[in-house]
């Protein structure tokens, strides 16, 4: 998505974008699939190609009079691309248009049984708001497609008094749950969560806060648990894990506030 939002971003009106998936041949149990996507765009030059994974990089076209940006979708794909394995190249050539190429090896998933389907983790989060406080762009961004796949709607923030403000200025109970980064500039998740569990306001004590960090030690979960946390979950993200843990902690918040009406 992010690779077809910027041929589309860049290409004029009355241009065209096209995208290709291809199935490669493969080893068994695998599937190797190639991604191509063409556009006529504004394309770029040589200088910009050689910069172009570059989060703060941008190019000047001569054809639209602006300074263009990728708005750091390329480095991210790039850095997804990577953790899986494969390989993304890119052809360009100003004035004329962008070809980027995307081949990704993976695993073939085993068929999943229907039952097996209705006891998935996730399957009960629909329409959750979800507060996501971290401060790593990448990480963000994988750990918002993780939620959005169950149906979460979720809410970043880069630190922790970002994350307070926020919730300060949410309704009483708009937000279900929380997702701490313990390690972030400003205001660290140990520091924000025991502001948030101080405020007065009736969903402070109650709101599920659960902590993510790289950190597995046991007195780096003591210190989270200490300071007002519900649950502590290592990274990277297991995506079930998370979905298990806030299924647990929302419908267990969800009673509390019918008990207290």
């Amino acid at each position: 998505m992010n690779l077809l939002s910027n041929a589309a971003k860049f290409t004029p009106v009355g241009g065209e974008v096209c995208m290709q998936m291809e199935s490669l041949p493969a080893a068994e149990g695998m599937a190797n699939l190639r991604f191509t996507i063409r556009d006529n765009g504004i394309g770029m030059s040589q200088d910009f190609l050689e910069r172009l994974y570059d989060p703060f990089s941008q190019e000047h076209s001569q054809l639209s009079g602006s300074v263009k940006g990728t708005e750091l979708g390329l480095p991210i794909v790039k850095s997804l691309v990577d953790a899986m394995g494969g390989t993304i190249s890119v052809k360009s050539k100003l004035g004329e248009g962008t070809e980027l190429v995307v081949t990704i090896c993976a695993p073939l998933a085993e068929p999943v049984a229907h039952k097996a389907l209705q006891e998935q983790p996730g399957r009960n989060l629909q329409g959750a708001n979800i507060l996501l406080v971290e401060d790593n762009e990448i990480n963000t961004y994988v750990a918002k497609l993780i939620l959005e796949e169950v149906g979460c709607v979720v809410t970043t923030a880069e630190n922790g008094q970002e994350a307070l403000s926020q919730f300060e200025s949410s309704a009483i109970g708009g937000i279900d749950a929380i997702l701490m980064d313990v390690r972030m500039p400003v205001m660290n998740g140990i520091e924000a969560t025991r502001a948030i569990r101080a405020l007065s306001r009736a969903d402070a004590k109650t709101v599920p806060i659960i902590a993510m960090t790289a950190d597995a030690f046991a007195e780096e979960q003591k210190r989270t648990i200490d300071a007002g946390m519900n649950e502590h979950l290592p990274k990277p993200i297991d995506p079930p894990l998370l979905y298990a843990a806030l299924e647990k902690y929302i419908h267990r918040s969800a009673q509390k506030s019918e008990a207290q009406q």
